[in-house]
């Protein structure tokens, strides 16, 4: 398992992942401090819930996730047509390949591997604000993919990439409140709004 001390002040710094930090954010009527966790993922392994994470301790997360690209471990001979295609085929790369891929795919445990968030101790998570739902302290996922298209080699080509990010608040002992709106403001927005309703463009 690797481990990585997450550096707040650059998110650029965590390896496989990003770590942004976010603060009031509102939840129902309560702020928030939290960090949003961000990482690149296959589409395919995504939707076989092969990417999870889940608060181990009050500052740590474990990320399950692939040890290798779908397309490489499970789309070998596509794999090797564009290499072909390329003009980049090397027969003893191709023997190497099969030797290391092979062992990874007949022991399930080698299909998977872990990586461990580990936060200032000065700091406690809390999952129960973005993942109500979770058990066992997993963290529940958000994903985004989008389209990216670029020419290599004058050749044009197109993929979709998913980003996945997960959520968690920073512990706070006290509720910070959202200050409601007093009867006065809310009048004066009230009044505005039948002014601009009542205009004619």
């Amino acid at each position: 398992m690797d481990i990585i001390e997450v550096d707040i002040m650059h998110p650029e710094k965590n390896r496989e992942v990003k770590v942004i930090e976010f603060q009031d954010a509102e939840i129902d009527g309560i702020l928030h401090n939290g960090f949003e966790i961000l990482m690149e993922g296959d589409l395919r392994d995504l939707v076989l819930d092969k990417y999870k994470a889940q608060l181990v301790t009050e500052n740590e997360i474990l990320i399950t996730m692939p040890s290798g690209s779908h397309y490489l471990l499970h789309e070998h001979d596509n794999y090797f047509k564009q290499v072909k295609a390329f003009k980049v085929l090397c027969p003893r790369t191709k023997e190497a390949y099969n030797a290391a891929r092979n062992p990874i795919l007949s022991d399930v445990k080698r299909l998977t591997k872990h990586i461990l968030l580990r936060f200032s101790e000065e700091i406690t998570l809390s999952n129960d604000q973005y993942s109500p739902k979770a058990t066992n302290y997993e963290l529940e996922y958000e994903m985004v993919p989008y389209v990216s298209s670029f020419e290599i080699l004058g050749k044009q080509f197109t993929t979709t990439v998913g980003t996945i990010f997960w959520k968690i608040a920073v512990f706070e002992e006290k509720r910070r409140v959202v200050k409601a709106k007093d009867d006065k403001a809310k009048k004066g927005e009230a009044k505005l709004a039948q002014c601009f309703a009542s205009m004619s463009f």
